[in-house]
C-alpha cells in the first residue's frame, strides 16, 4: 500500500492573489525571441504558465484547487495548505488603502500583456508561413494565447466589477472566503492540515479585534480544524511586532505556541508576495544597515521600489530585507528557543545554490568590496584581490577561480557582509543544538538551468517534455544534504508551495517525481518523517 506523504508547504487560494504574477511574466513574453527554437521552447513555457494563472483563477473554489493538487501526486498526500490574509497589503502607513492606484496599475499591465501578446501571435503565424515554425508547434502556441488574450479580458472585468470600494485591491470578505473554504476542507478530509494566518496589524486597524485572542481560539482545543500558524512578514509586519513578541503587559503569541507546541511555518526567502504600498506602519523591531534596528519613533518603514512594476523582483526583496531578514528570526529564537517553527523555503532556491555552489558576487563597486575587507587580516585582503580585477568604479569577478579559494572567500565575504545569503543563516538556526524544534522546507525549488542559463528540459514517459530541476537537486543532495550530519538532516522537509509552484516553477506533478528519483529511499524521511516530527504527529 503507498504511503501517506506530506506536502508541509501549500496554497489552495484562487486568482484574487495572483495579479503580481503578471508583471514577471510580462517581462518575459516581451524578452524572447521566438525565432530561435529554444526560445520558442521558452515562450511557450511561459505562455503555458499563465495559462494556467487564468484556469486556476477561474476556479471558484479551494476545494477544487486541493483536488486538483491530490491528483498531482502519485502517493496518497497530507496537505498543509497555508491561509494568507491579504487584507492589509494595500495599506501605507496612515493606514489608508492604495488600492485605487494598485488597480489601475494592474489593469494597465494586464492591458500590455494582452497587446504583446496580440503581437507574438502575428510574429508566430509569419514565422509559420515561412516555415521557421514547425506547425504543430505554431498552432499549440496560437491556441494557447488566444485563450490566455480571452483570460485577461475576463480578469479585467472581474476587478471592475469587484464591487470592491476603488481604493481596495484585497477585501476582507477575501480573507473570510479563503478561511472558510480551508475550515470546510478540514471537516470533510482528515488529510488537510490547514495553517492559520491573522494579519497582527489588525489590532492597530480594526476596532474590537484581538488579534491574539483570534489565533489562540482557532489553535486550540483538542480537534482544532487549523493545525498550526502561518507567518508571512513580506506583507507588512515583522517577526518582532509585539503580538508576536509580547510587551510587559502581555505575553506574545510565541510564547503561547512555545508552551503549546504549536506548529509554525513562516516565510523565508526574498521572493514570493510583498506588500504593494510604499511605506508601511510597523509594531517592532525592523532591519536596516546590516543590523536589527529599534522600531522608528512613528513606527513607519518606507521603501523606494513598487512592488508592481518592473523592477518587482527587486522591490519584494527590498521589503524582505527590512521586514523578514533571518537575523530577525534569530532574535526571535534567542528569547523562545524551544519554538516548532518552520523557516520555509531554506532562504529560497536561488540561496540554496549559491551557498552549495559557494558563488561570488561577479560584480561589486570598489567601495563596498574595500569596506568589507577592512577587519580582516592581510592575507586573506590579498586573496580577495587575487580573485578580482578592479576596472572603474567596480571589481569584476575573475573567470576560473580554483575551488578551495572559492569556497574560502565565500566564507570570508559572507562574514563580512558582502554576501549575505539567507540559506546560510537558517542553516545556523536549525543545526543549533539550542534549537531542536527548528526546521526548514525546500518548497519552490525551481532551479531549471544549467550553469550557462539554459532551460534543462526532459520527457515523460506518455512524451510529455517537462522543464525539469533534477540537476540542481541532485546536486543539492551530494554537496549539501548528504554532507549533513542526522541532527541537520532531520530538520529539511518537503514541500511543493503549490499552486505558485504552477506559476514560476515545474509542474508539481514532476515537482515531487525528481524529488523522489533524487533523493531515494531518504524521500521517505523528507516526506513522511521530518514532517510529522514538525507538526509533533506520533511517528
Amino acid at each position: 500500500m503507498p504511503q501517506l506523504r506530506y506536502d508541509i508547504h501549500c496554497h489552495l487560494f484562487n486568482g484574487d492573489l495572483l495579479q503580481r504574477e503578471l508583471v514577471d511574466l510580462l517581462i518575459l513574453l516581451k524578452s524572447v525571441n521566438v525565432q530561435q527554437g529554444g526560445n520558442a521552447r521558452k515562450l511557450m513555457v511561459a505562455v503555458g504558465r499563465l495559462r494556467e494563472i487564468i484556469v486556476i483563477a477561474n476556479r471558484p473554489s479551494a476545494s477544487e484547487v486541493c483536488t486538483y493538487l491530490q491528483n498531482q501526486y502519485d502517493d496518497p498526500i497530507v496537505l498543509t495548505p497555508l491561509l494568507m490574509d491579504m487584507s492589509y497589503v494595500d495599506t501605507d502607513y496612515t493606514g489608508k488603502a492604495a488600492g485605487g492606484e494598485i488597480k489601475r496599475r494592474i489593469k494597465l499591465v494586464l492591458t500590455l500583456l494582452r497587446a504583446a501578446l496580440a503581437a507574438l501571435i502575428n510574429r508566430v503565424e509569419k514565422l509559420k508561413k515561412k516555415g521557421e515554425l514547425p506547425a504543430g508547434e505554431a498552432d499549440q502556441l496560437i491556441q494557447d494565447m488566444t485563450d490566455v488574450r480571452a483570460g485577461i479580458n475576463d480578469l479585467k472585468k472581474r476587478i471592475d466589477n469587484s464591487g470592491l470600494a476603488d481604493n481596495l485591491l484585497f477585501s476582507r470578505e477575501n480573507y473570510l472566503v479563503q478561511y472558510n473554504q480551508l475550515q470546510t476542507l478540514a471537516q470533510n478530509d482528515p488529510n488537510v492540515l490547514p495553517f492559520y494566518n491573522m494579519d497582527p496589524r489588525q489590532n492597530m486597524y480594526e476596532q474590537n479585534v484581538d488579534v491574539q485572542a483570534e489565533i489562540k481560539a482557532n489553535l486550540s482545543g483538542p480537534n482544532p480544524l487549523f493545525k498550526g500558524l502561518k507567518i508571512y512578514c513580506n506583507l507588512g509586519y515583522t517577526p518582532l511586532d509585539k503580538v508576536y513578541m509580547g510587551t510587559a503587559q502581555q505575553e506574545g503569541i510565541f510564547a503561547w505556541c512555545e508552551r503549546e507546541q504549536i506548529p509554525i511555518t513562516v516565510h523565508c526567502s526574498r521572493a514570493g508576495f510583498a506588500c504593494l504600498t510604499n511605506s508601511v506602519k510597523i509594531n517592532g523591531k525592523y532591519y536596516r544597515d546590516d543590523r536589527v534596528q529599534p522600531k522608528p519613533a512613528d513606527g513607519i518603514v518606507k521603501f523606494k521600489l513598487d512592488v508592481i512594476g518592473l523592477k518587482a523582483g527587486e522591490a519584494i526583496r527590498e521589503r524582505a530585507y527590512k521586514l523578514n531578514h533571518p537575523n530577525l528570526w534569530k532574535e526571535v529564537m534567542s528569547k523562545y528557543p524551544n519554538l516548532r517553527i518552520n523557516f520555509a523555503h531554506f532562504g529560497g532556491d536561488s540561496e540554496i545554490m549559491e551557498y552549495v555552489r559557494k558563488e561570488l558576487p561577479k560584480k561589486v563597486t570598489v567601495q563596498r568590496f574595500y569596506d568589507s575587507l577592512k577587519r580582516v587580516p592581510e592575507i586573506a585582503r590579498d586573496q580577495a584581490k587575487k580573485a578580482y580585477r578592479k576596472r572603474e568604479t567596480y571589481m569584476y569577478l575573475r573567470p576560473d577561480i580554483p575551488d578551495d579559494l572559492r569556497t574560502g572567500l565565500w566564507d570570508l565575504f559572507q562574514n563580512t557582509g558582502l554576501i549575505d545569503n539567507w540559506t546560510f543563516h537558517i542553516l545556523e538556526i536549525i543545526r543549533n543544538p539550542a534549537y531542536p524544534n527548528a526546521y526548514t522546507d525546500l518548497s519552490a525549488f525551481s532551479i531549471s538551468e544549467d550553469l550557462n542559463g539554459n532551460t534543462i528540459w526532459r520527457t515523460d514517459a506518455d512524451g510529455t517534455d517537462y522543464v525539469s530541476i533534477k540537476d540542481a537537486l541532485q546536486q543539492f543532495k551530494s554537496d549539501f544534504y548528504d554532507r549533513q550530519v542526522d541532527y541537520t538532516k532531520k530538520k529539511i522537509l518537503y514541500g511543493s508551495d503549490f499552486f505558485l509552484l504552477e506559476v514560476w516553477g515545474p509542474k508539481t506533478r514532476y515537482f515531487s517525481r525528481e524529488f523522489k528519483e533524487v533523493f531515494g529511499a531518504e524521500f521517505d524521511q523528507l516526506s513522511i518523517a521530518h514532517p510529522k516530527s514538525f507538526l509533533n504527529l506520533t511517528p
